[in-house]
């Protein structure tokens, strides 16, 4: 009897990654479209993990969420540990602001391996030690049995805008995530934004969005997201 069966799609769970420079409006862009998709679960709770220094909480007039604050060290077990909550609690949206922290955090511990008696500065095989740790984070947020939302700091550049007939001028643009090569592999839907508050969808398997660019992803937008993954067995 063959393995093989006619493939079909079903009911999925939403996996997106926000990323930007600072100012780029990840943290609202994250609420706005949980927002829709709470609307469209009959209002059903969000979560947010904020690792921002309270910055989600600026928009607690304008959305409805429940909020965990987490302070450094910015540990992946502390993570887990909020996402296993969030999962035990019953919430089914839930966003991580930001998981560049844990990305951060991960690389001192790196530094500090491979500077130590046990690795004498070789970097590689410290990685044994601490890729682990980033793998159970991922493995984390992908068994959360809802919807995920994540931000991600972009690391800053800057580059020079020519217009015709004017100055040459400095701007910040956003460029890789902070966050480990690759990251983008594991999420439904990647938005890249800049200090303009543009977004553009560059990785989009609902195929509605993708190459799109959007000025300040809205309820609209969550609510959109939501029906086609509610589409299917």
């Amino acid at each position: 009897m063959s393995i093989f069966k006619k493939a079909e799609k079903s009911k999925s769970f939403l996996r997106l990654a926000i990323s930007g420079p600072t100012g780029s409006g990840k943290t609202y862009s994250a609420l706005s479209i949980a927002t829709g998709l709470s609307k469209s679960m009959d209002n059903a709770p969000i979560a947010f993990i904020d690792t921002e220094h309270r910055s989600g909480s600026l928009y607690a007039d304008k959305f409805n969420f429940d909020v965990a604050e987490m302070n450094k060290p910015f540990a992946i077990p502390k993570y887990i540990r909020a996402i296993e909550d969030a999962q035990e609690a019953g919430y089914k949206i839930l966003i991580i602001d930001s998981l560049s922290h844990a990305w951060q955090e991960l690389l001192e511990d790196h530094n500090k391996l491979t500077e130590s008696a046990k690795y004498k500065g070789n970097s590689y095989r410290a990685w044994g030690e601490t890729t682990p740790k980033q793998n159970s984070l991922i493995e984390s947020f992908l068994s959360f049995k809802g919807h995920l939302i994540c931000t991600v700091r972009s690391k800053m550049q800057y580059a020079l805008e020519q217009e015709a007939g004017k100055k040459a001028t400095v701007v910040k643009v956003g460029m890789e995530l902070e966050q480990r090569n690759g990251l983008e592999y594991e999420f439904t839907m990647l938005l890249e934004g800049t200090v303009d508050n543009f977004f553009t969808v560059t990785k989009d398997r609902t195929g509605g969005f993708q190459g799109k660019i959007i000025n300040k992803p809205d309820e609209k937008m969550g609510k959109e997201i939501f029906a086609w993954l509610n589409s299917g067995k």
